[in-house]
């Protein structure tokens, strides 16, 4: 008994460390990709004729 709850302990704090290091990887995916996209726009901006 004693080592199925400490199996079922250690498989769900697995489980949370993956779905907190999945949304981290999101996060930084996600802000990789806003500096990107500012960096591309800026640059295109840089390109475009004074008015």
């Amino acid at each position: 008994m004693a080592s199925t709850v400490s199996t079922n302990e250690i498989a769900s704090t697995n489980k949370a460390n993956e779905m907190a290091s999945i949304v981290s990887t999101n996060k930084v995916n996600e802000m990789a990709s806003t500096v990107t996209t500012n960096k591309a726009n800026e640059m295109a901006s840089m390109h475009q004729p004074m008015k």
